[in-house]
């Protein structure tokens, strides 16, 4: 009938042209045809029958061998495909079925998932399957679910009510870190209040409530209080007193005290009791460093920066420890780990963000700022409440004429801490960006004072490529 079909049913830019040969069969022609393109693609055999008129003859002998290809999950490519068929034919019973006897998914599934949306990767069939699993209440199949989807999520008044229930379900289920990835891996911050149908202070107010997993719930509820600027409506102390008790809550509670300019108590105490160990072994004390350069690494040297009593006990805690860590990788490597690239308000309590004011003005307003939030804050916020690209907020910020020191000097580079200016990563420099042509002097020591402008942010590090050449000057 089709020459090659073994090699033409497996290969998508052939599909059309076989759909398009299956309709143009004899009716007497098309059920031999079917069952051949079906013995190489179940899923492709379904695409025909399910764009011609009805034929329960055929689709009922399809069905019956999709089923078959699903339920044997040792396949995973022709599982996924029989999957993908029994979609396509609308047999979400019988889906619902297969999958619930799953007990305890492994990789297996984990791969057919991944299958699935390799052969059909557009949001329709990833709803279809993520409400089947719902029902299921399988957190696990979920999670592959999510893992393996890769595509856009558009929110609309037909999935809507599917995120809503996906999402309460996981909060039900203290999976709050999983609920914080779904929304910042198909960017739905802006649909929060569309998906759950009321006021995001009410989600941030619920989150600080819950009864387990609180550190998960208090970063995604610092994140969308951030998203949507309620620090007039909530302290932000309130998330810290939730989570500083534990040693990984004490992490994310420096790191919004920091950002925050919060001098709380609990998290001085936590510090202090740190700094000031009862004796122990060396085992310990190896135990203890490692900790508190865990916490330098998220920030702690800057909030004990403003507090000298803190600033003094860890200079008695590196003596009597003979304590040391890498400095160059602690002003290099500044990772926030919530704050990197997802914080989006940038004043301090308070303040709201003049959402009427220009790109221009509002960055204007952050210069005479006496305590300016991190500078990375400032441009996620623009990228969020105002669709800004980096390159346009890069020219903005060009006007401005900064100074500092360089703190690391490299063959390749040097990274400047700016003066009257907080930013979590070092200011980076290119050596062809340092100094101009005729410049006999070309070198700079780690102390040197530069002034700079900055000509360029990095997309994936929000890190500022910034420049001394005149040319740059406005």
């Amino acid at each position: 009938m089709m020459k090659d079909l073994n090699n033409k049913a497996n290969y998508e830019k052939y599909f059309q042209s076989i759909r398009f040969f299956y309709h143009s069969l004899p009716i007497e022609k098309k059920h031999d045809f079917l069952r051949q393109v079906a013995f190489y693609n179940i899923y492709l055999a379904a695409q025909c029958v399910m764009s011609s008129q009805k034929d329960e003859i055929i689709e009922e002998e399809l069905i019956l061998k999709a089923e078959f290809l699903a339920k044997d999950f040792n396949d995973p490519n022709n599982s996924a495909r029989g999957f993908l068929a029994l979609a396509e034919f609308e047999q979400f019973i019988l889906i619902s079925k297969l999958l619930k006897n799953v007990q305890k998914p492994t990789k297996q599934h984990l791969t057919i998932f991944k299958k699935i949306f390799e052969n059909n990767n557009g949001q329709e069939i990833f709803f279809q399957l993520l409400d089947v699993l719902l029902d299921l209440r399988n957190i696990q199949l979920i999670s592959y679910c999510i893992t393996t989807y890769n595509g856009t999520i558009v929110v609309n008044s037909e999935n809507q009510k599917i995120i809503n229930i996906l999402l309460l379900f996981l909060f039900e289920n203290g999976n709050y870190g999983l609920a914080k990835i779904i929304i910042e891996k198909y960017d739905l911050y802006n649909d929060i209040k569309l998906i759950f149908d009321v006021e995001p202070l009410k989600i941030v107010e619920d989150l600080l409530k819950a009864n387990r997993k609180k550190l998960q719930a208090i970063k995604l509820a610092y994140e969308i209080y951030n998203r949507y600027n309620l620090i007039k409506h909530i302290n932000a102390e309130d998330f810290i007193n939730v989570i500083v008790g534990s040693d990984k809550g004490l992490v994310t509670a420096i790191s919004i005290a920091t950002r925050q300019h919060i001098n709380s108590k609990q998290v001085n105490e936590k510090i202090s009791n740190l700094l000031n160990p009862k004796r122990g072994n060396q085992k310990a004390i190896n135990r203890l460093q490692k900790k508190v350069t865990q916490l330098i690494n998220n920030g702690l040297l800057i909030y004990i920066s403003r507090n000298v009593s803190l600033s003094e006990q860890f200079d008695r805690f590196k003596e009597a420890l003979n304590y040391d860590y890498d400095k160059k990788k602690s002003l290099l490597e500044i990772p926030i780990p919530i704050f990197i690239s997802t914080e989006y308000s940038i004043y301090d309590d308070n303040v709201e963000i003049p959402l009427n004011k220009t790109i221009e003005e509002i960055v204007d307003d952050y210069f005479k700022m006496k305590k300016k939030p991190y500078l990375e804050n400032l441009v996620n916020m623009l990228s969020f409440h105002f669709k800004a690209s980096f390159k346009e907020i890069s020219h903005v910020l060009r006007k401005y004429e900064l100074s500092g020191k360089v703190k690391v000097a490299l063959d390749y580079g040097y990274y400047v801490m700016g003066e009257n200016i907080e930013t979590k990563s070092l200011f980076f420099l290119h050596p062809a960006q340092a100094f101009e042509i005729n410049d006999i002097y070309n070198h700079l020591d780690e102390g040197s004072n530069v002034d700079f402008r900055i000509i360029g942010i990095n997309r994936t590090t929000l890190r500022f490529n910034i420049s001394r050449l005149k040319e740059f000057q406005i």
